[in-house]
């Protein structure tokens, strides 16, 4: 019965492994609420870039990324591309509130949507995920790249692979991890 229980585990164990996307893997279909109670699914937005920034108020990383971003987010202004603010927990770690929503997004004057997210949608990406995790995904919904975690040069390894993939360049190195990044609680 142990041994039963073992190979059960392993079997379990390397399924969740073969599952992470890699990069030109469909990203699934997936939908998030904004602060005021409307979803925005990804697929409505195409041809477009789509940057995926998963983030949680009580994450440091996620805050220096974000003030980091935004005073630089104006160079994609009139490009097909879409950064969207995914939330997966609020200053306390919580699940986000539309209260938490509106306050992300005042805190740092963001100009594109805040949505709250489900922790579980990181196992998708990464099998021990840390955030913040920024996802780019091309105009045709494949996995371009993964930025993990945060420090001041994040910015520009993110924008670099952005404009790689708007040149319609493949990603020499489509999963990088930056030091610092929080784990998940």
């Amino acid at each position: 019965m142990r041994l039963q229980s073992l190979a059960i585990a392993f079997a379990l164990y390397c399924l969740n492994a073969f599952a992470v996307l890699q990069p030109g893997d469909t990203v699934p279909y997936s939908c998030w609420q904004n602060a005021s109670g409307n979803n925005l699914c990804w697929n409505e937005t195409v041809d477009v870039v789509r940057v995926f920034m998963y983030n949680a108020g009580y994450c440091g990383p996620c805050n220096e990324e974000m003030a980091a971003l935004i005073p630089r987010v104006k160079e994609y202004d009139g490009k097909p591309v879409l950064f969207l603010s995914l939330s997966i927990a609020d200053y306390n770690g919580s699940r986000p509130t539309p209260e938490f929503l509106k306050s992300w997004q005042q805190k740092y004057n963001i100009p594109f949507p805040v949505l709250a997210a489900p922790r579980s949608e990181l196992a998708q990406y990464d099998d021990q995920p840390g955030i913040p995790m920024d996802i780019i995904v091309d105009q045709n919904g494949k996995m371009s790249a993964m930025v993990e975690g945060y420090d001041n040069g994040g910015i520009d390894v993110l924008f670099g692979k952005i404009n790689a993939l708007l040149k319609g360049k493949a990603d020499e190195a489509p999963f990088i991890k930056l030091f610092p990044f929080s784990s998940l609680p």
